[in-house]
């Protein structure tokens, strides 16, 4: 059980064992060559593990597969000026999937994000910000 304070009232919130709530799901494109013009919905401020972002990769508009073997970082930059890296998950069809974290939205602003694919040799590149 949760409380939320709105003015005096003081609401309960009743979250039955075993039932889930679905994630909110939102499929965008970055480019490694290009401005990305990312329209990222509003988060709430301390929203944590119920957006997941599905990202297809392109490389100047083209398609780029994202091998299992490689590594994908989200690296998140807040309104504060702290900033982090997070692995996230290459998924089989070669598309990436970042569950948005708590940290990502622990200050309240606008939140910048980028992402960087690596693989064993030492290679990386990394989007422009979105």
């Amino acid at each position: 059980m949760g409380e939320m304070r709105v003015g005096r009232r003081l609401i309960f919130l009743f979250i039955k064992k075993g039932k889930n709530m679905n994630d909110v799901v939102r499929r965008i494109s970055l480019d490694l060559s290009r401005k990305n013009n990312v329209n990222i919905p509003f988060s709430s401020q301390y929203d944590a593990k119920a957006r997941v972002f599905i990202i297809s990769v392109l490389d100047n508009g083209v398609p780029y597969k994202v091998e299992k073997a490689c590594k994908a970082i989200i690296n998140i930059l807040r309104s504060d000026g702290k900033n982090a890296a997070y692995y996230t998950e290459i998924m089989d069809d070669g598309l990436v999937r970042y569950r948005m974290n708590a940290w990502a939205l622990a200050v309240a602003g606008v939140t910048k994000f980028s992402l960087s694919i690596c693989d064993g040799s030492g290679k990386k590149i990394t989007t422009a910000p979105f």
